[in-house]
């Protein structure tokens, strides 16, 4: 069992960040109380339509920012949730 946990956790980017709880619970990502550096409030608005499944030009368009602003804030939420994705950073919030 832990060689199987070991070669699963290998195949994530962060790894140091998924606990095994117990052998009878599944894999999952502990809960910070806070991040390092707390989201800006635009940056909490961008989480919230990145969780609502929202394209970047539909973001860009609904806060009213360019498409490079959009993707600075995306980037910045990616660095500040120790993420490299959409996904994880979605499962994240």
């Amino acid at each position: 069992m832990i060689a199987f946990v070991t070669r699963l956790l290998a195949a994530f980017p962060n790894p140091q960040r998924w606990v095994l709880r117990n052998e009878h619970q599944a894999l999952r990502s502990p809960q910070p109380s806070a991040l390092a550096e707390p989201l800006t409030e635009r940056e909490q608005e961008v989480m919230r339509l990145l969780v609502a499944g929202t394209s970047d030009q539909q973001i860009a368009a609904d806060l009213v920012i360019s498409l490079a602003t959009v993707k600075k804030h995306i980037s910045n939420l990616f660095g500040k949730l120790g993420v490299a994705s959409r996904t994880q950073a979605i499962t994240g919030a």
